[in-house]
């Protein structure tokens, strides 16, 4: 179950680095903020697993 949520994380945090390096995204530094939040919890998935 946790590694489903790990690869849906870094599935949405790589499309939306994809959109806001293409210019389909706007960059704003509240969502760099929240995608940071996702990494964050990603991470801490991986280390308490």
């Amino acid at each position: 179950m946790t590694s489903g949520a790990v690869w849906v994380g870094i599935g949405a945090v790589l499309t939306v680095t994809y959109a806001m390096l293409s210019g389909g995204e706007s960059v704003t530094a509240l969502e760099l903020l929240m995608l940071a939040g996702i990494v964050g919890c990603v991470i801490g998935l991986k280390v308490l697993d």
